[in-house]
């Protein structure tokens, strides 16, 4: 009896691990796609549920992030997105930050070989570059523009990549 109520506590103990590991793991992978559930992502069909469409029909504004502008093709396929800070303009690493949000990949390489750890942060001088997604295995091209004073006023980013890139 004595044994038969040991293994039965072992049975319990172990399925309650189990259960817990099993949330654990599925929590995870919850809070791995919310963080970009927000987002509409470039070459994925954009989601209506998340944007606003603009009067004149030229690009959607999302929802949570009016900043953000998703421009589509005519399958409705986020082609390129702009990130407007006008009027609060920010420093150039603001736009590497938001970058990797809005393609989905903390680890972006800003550089024209995509096997270099080195990081790259856009200063003034650096108005178009390549961007690397390790997680999506693509090319992104981005351009900033600047106000006067080394600050990004705007951003846009859209598949592909210069001639230089690797």
């Amino acid at each position: 009896m004595l044994i038969f109520t040991i293994i039965s506590a072992l049975i319990c103990f172990g399925t309650y691990k189990l259960d817990v590991h099993l949330a654990d793991t599925s929590a995870s992978a919850k809070t791995e796609q919310n963080s970009s559930d927000h987002y509409c992502l470039i070459g994925h069909k954009i989601i209506k549920s998340r944007v606003k469409s603009q009067e004149d029909g030229l690009y959607y504004t999302d929802k949570v992030d009016p900043n953000i502008r998703y421009f589509v093709d005519d399958s409705h396929k986020v082609t390129a997105i702009k990130y407007m800070y006008e009027p609060n303009h920010k420093p150039g690493h603001s736009a590497v930050i938001e970058l990797s949000a809005l393609l989905n990949d903390k680890h972006l390489k800003f550089t024209n070989d995509k096997q270099s750890d080195n990081d790259f942060y856009p200063s003034s001088s650096d108005k178009t570059f390549n961007v690397y997604s390790p997680k999506y295995k693509k090319w992104y091209h981005a351009t900033l523009q600047f106000d006067g004073k080394d600050k990004v006023s705007q951003f846009s980013v859209w598949e592909g990549k210069s001639d230089d890139a690797e």
